[in-house]
């Protein structure tokens, strides 16, 4: 990943993550998750959906989540979409782990 877009991707991750550490209260719960929209395309457009609802309550402002959306080149409007199905997707294909979940939480 390039450095000028590693900012920007860890405060898009905080935006869908902040939510997620709830419902991956364990390693176990998130490997079952993991399963699950990996292995079924309705499961991870459900995943998607849910992820694009929930981030409209992550405490961040209107501006902030526009200037998430301005450095990572997209349009406000599209950012929750494009952010949580990248998201989901590097959970379904592994590229996003339970350990980086729990690492950003820390942050």
């Amino acid at each position: 990943m390039k450095t000028s877009f590693l900012v920007p991707s860890l405060l898009a991750l905080a935006l869908v993550a902040g939510g997620c550490q709830q419902k991956f209260a364990s390693p176990y719960q998130f490997d079952e998750y993991r399963a699950s929209i990996a292995a079924s395309n309705a499961n991870r457009k459900q995943a998607i959906d849910e992820c694009v609802k929930d981030s409209s309550t992550t405490g961040l402002s209107p501006s902030e989540k526009k200037f998430i959306a301005v450095i990572m080149g997209l349009k406000p409007e599209t950012a929750a979409p494009v952010i949580c199905t990248r998201f989901i997707n590097g959970i379904a294909s592994g590229q996003l782990t339970y350990n980086d979940l729990a690492a950003l939480a820390r942050r």
